[in-house]
């Protein structure tokens, strides 16, 4: 089981280059300056005990019924991450601190989503082509460092698309936690017979990131229960 823990926002939105001050200042927001605090999410948490508003989290279960994964036996990954989804959901309606919304269910994706994707894919094409000319323009200039971690499969055009998308709906619905649920196969597993991997990991924003400090200690807090 992969749970991707991400403590939101995330800043990359707001860049424009304007001047080489106006650069250093938007690298900074997103790259040194944290976005938000473990501190800041225990205050939001305190205040939603004392009946001041909620912790908003969305659970975005993995692949859909048109890309569904990895399978095995017949069984899709999509099946499995909707139905631990509704399981998360499940445990956090046991604590009123927290208002949960489940990105896809079995009638498939939340409508309001559906709309924005819908509405927005094109936006989100053209910002994620902007987006990577910043980050190969930060690499070339050495104000960040590329870090090589697990290497997986490519995601396919309209998946990655959703889920560039899923962060920006996140960003303007002022939710401040994302858990993202997939189920991955062993890559050297023969066709017809299980593989050898059991257990879990935890995926995070990698350390250069301003969410990483926030989303490793919530992935650590995870870490612990599971």
């Amino acid at each position: 089981v992969l749970v991707f823990a991400f403590a939101l926002l995330w800043a990359s939105d707001h860049i424009q280059y304007i001047s080489f001050d106006d650069f250093r200042r938007a690298v900074a927001s997103v790259f040194f300056i944290d976005s938000i605090t473990e501190r800041e999410l225990k205050e939001a948490y305190a205040r939603a005990l004392r009946g001041e508003g909620k912790v908003k989290v969305l659970i975005v279960p993995g692949h859909d019924a048109e890309s569904w994964g990895t399978e095995f036996g017949g069984t899709r990954e999509e099946e499995l991450t909707r139905r631990a989804g509704e399981e998360i959901i499940a445990q956090f309606a046991k604590n009123p601190a927290f208002s949960v919304t489940l990105l896809r269910d079995q009638n498939g994706y939340l409508p309001a989503f559906g709309q924005y994707f819908a509405e927005h894919k094109e936006a989100v094409r053209a910002g994620v082509v902007a987006k990577k000319k910043i980050m190969k323009d930060l690499l070339a200039a050495g104000a960040v460092q590329k870090a090589d971690g697990v290497q997986h499969n490519k995601a396919a055009l309209e998946v990655a698309l959703r889920l560039y998308a899923a962060i920006q709906w996140a960003n303007e619905n002022n939710f401040q936690l994302i858990l993202h649920l997939h189920f991955n196969d062993d890559p050297t597993r023969a066709k017809g017979k299980p593989g050898v991997y059991t257990g879990f990991a935890l995926y995070i924003p990698e350390k250069q990131y301003s969410n990483a400090k926030a989303s490793r200690a919530l992935a650590e807090k995870i870490l612990s229960r599971l």
